[in-house]
């Protein structure tokens, strides 16, 4: 059974290859978890006032659709490591999700919050965040598929270059996570980030821009 769910997730990852555009940029970070080292692949390219974005971590593959307002309209993820193939789409104030997950079929919409859907806060927080504002936004945790509402600031980081936003949830969690990201002042563009993705204890993972 292991087998025929693995051979879906490769075929399903192939799909996803071949269907999307062919990208005019290609930028690529080293990521670093304790003393393992790897590549954070993304790809970018431009269809009239929407921006495809191709991210590739590892075994995790995720395609997105940005409009001119910077919110995801689209977002496809596949992570044959982790039993997941999940697309979701914003249709007005709600989202329909679509897909598998833990080995389950899940076809249901969700209700928005209003906010807008930043859900590769990553790639747009250097034209979304300005100094001193603070911007709340939703998008799904990856892997659980839940909405939650987080929000973004300009803080003081000098760990790596750029200019720093800080992403954390609301309410009491934001004192329990955040994540950093990095951005060039000239263009807006992703420079780094850092943040722990794990229970206690995990180390710290960074990116940096090659």
């Amino acid at each position: 059974m292991k087998s025929v769910k693995r051979i879906i997730f490769y075929l399903s990852t192939l799909f996803l290859l071949l269907s999307i555009p062919n990208y005019a940029q290609t930028i690529k970070f080293t990521k670093k978890t304790g003393f393992r080292t790897s590549e954070v692949i993304y790809k970018v390219s431009k269809d009239g006032n929407v921006t495809n974005l191709f991210i590739q971590i590892g075994t995790q593959k995720s395609y997105h659709r940005i409009d001119s307002d910077n919110q995801t309209v689209f977002w496809r993820i596949v992570d044959s490591s982790k039993d997941f193939d999940m697309s979701i789409t914003r249709e007005g104030n709600r989202y329909h999700l679509c897909g598998v997950t833990k080995g389950k079929s899940v076809d249901k919409y969700e209700s928005g919050r209003g906010l807008p859907w930043y859900q590769n806060l990553a790639y747009i927080c250097g034209r979304t965040v300005s100094p001193g504002e603070v911007v709340r936004y939703e998008c799904f945790r990856p892997g659980e598929f839940s909405l939650v509402t987080m929000e973004a600031r300009t803080v003081k980081c000098h760990d790596l270059d750029g200019i720093c936003v800080r992403a954390t949830p609301v309410g009491v969690k934001k004192k329990l996570w955040h994540a950093d990201y990095y951005y060039s002042p000239e263009d807006g563009s992703l420079t780094g980030y850092k943040s722990v993705e794990g229970g206690p204890g995990t180390p710290v993972t960074t990116w940096k821009r090659k």
